[in-house]
């Protein structure tokens, strides 16, 4: 629309006096109040265009505050949108709708999809399955392995140790002591023994150790 500045002719003038209170201020002849437009013949039920009061909504029959729609939000929102798609359910038998659109849809609920997988076999049914400790496995080091790996190992083959070897006592703090210190995968090579005698079995064998500590 071109900008500018509009002169109102005569006949512009003469609409604008015919419409209520537009085009007037407050004071002038042409404006109208609400009491002086209630003595009219065009308030309310007098006027040509009443219909009893607000419109209400086609569907729901609740009022509406404006009068450009036959419908409420709610209404005017169901009216817009796509079918639901309908799906019967492979458990109940029961026909539903599915919101999401979601065309593979099978399952009415969670409960009816949890019975079918309790009727359903599982995919390793009747099927030996492959042993892929030590050597099978791929990621097998053998020998290579650190100080940890090893006594895991040891730990895993000879469960927990019991009884210290040397001195005989029972506590819950013995370790797998290593004979050689080459800490290979031979499990005759470890024994079980407490932490005091390990460390002095430790001094007694390792030529390193001596040099630090004294053996009592």
């Amino acid at each position: 629309m071109p900008t500018g500045i509009y002169i109102r002719t005569e006949k512009i003038k003469e609409s604008l006096k015919k419409r209520k209170n537009c085009g007037f201020k407050k004071g002038h002849k042409g404006f109208r109040t609400i009491e002086s437009y209630k003595k009219t013949n065009l308030f309310r039920e007098k006027a040509i265009h009443w219909k009893g009061g607000k419109p209400k909504c086609i569907d729901c029959g609740k009022e509406l505050t404006g009068y450009c729609s036959k419908r409420c939000p709610k209404c005017y929102h169901i009216a817009q949108r796509k079918p639901y798609l309908k799906f019967i359910c492979q458990i109940c038998n029961k026909e539903f709708e599915d919101k999401n659109f979601n065309k593979k849809r099978r399952f009415c609920s969670n409960k009816c999809y949890g019975e079918f997988l309790r009727k359903k076999s599982p995919w390793n049914k009747n099927r030996k399955q492959l042993k892929t400790t030590g050597i099978k496995n791929p990621m097998w080091k053998g020998d290579g392995v650190g100080y940890i790996a090893i006594h895991k190992w040891v730990r895993r083959h000879k469960g927990e140790p019991v009884k210290c070897e040397y001195c005989g006592t029972i506590t819950k703090k013995l370790d797998w002591a290593n004979k050689d210190h080459k800490y290979k995968r031979n499990l005759q090579d470890f024994i079980p023994l407490c932490r005091s005698c390990h460390r002095k079995y430790d001094i007694e064998n390792n030529n390193y150790l001596k040099k630090e500590y004294k053996i009592i």
